[in-house]
């Protein structure tokens, strides 16, 4: 039995053991390549994101500017329907449209 436990000591490590680390060296290095894939993948998911926002942030911009001229138009269509019976209001926007009474005549100026 002594001579086997010596013969047990004498045996070499398998050959497997001698290619470890390489292998590991070549999962670390694919493990970097997918950490490196992955940052770019992040940083441009980024910048794809400030984009959105900033187009966000442009046309929210653009719609609040409609928002503001149509509810200038609403105050102005409310205005009219107010006055709709109002004799001289009437007469008034005749006028500022170029209108005038059939006794009347109309002067225009140049400058």
């Amino acid at each position: 039995m002594v001579k086997s436990h010596q013969s047990l000591n004498q045996i070499k490590a398998p050959a497997s053991t001698a290619a470890t680390p390489t292998s590991i060296s070549g999962v670390n290095t694919l493990l970097l390549i997918i950490a490196i894939i992955g940052c770019v993948h992040a940083f441009s998911m980024l910048g794809i994101e400030l984009y959105r926002y900033q187009q966000s942030n442009a046309e929210i911009t653009r719609l609040s500017h409609d928002i503001q001229e149509l509810e200038s138009e609403v105050a102005h269509l409310q205005l009219l329907r107010e006055n709709a019976n109002n004799e001289r209001y009437r007469e008034e926007l005749a006028r500022s449209q170029g209108f005038v009474f059939p006794d009347e005549v109309r002067v225009i100026t140049v400058h």
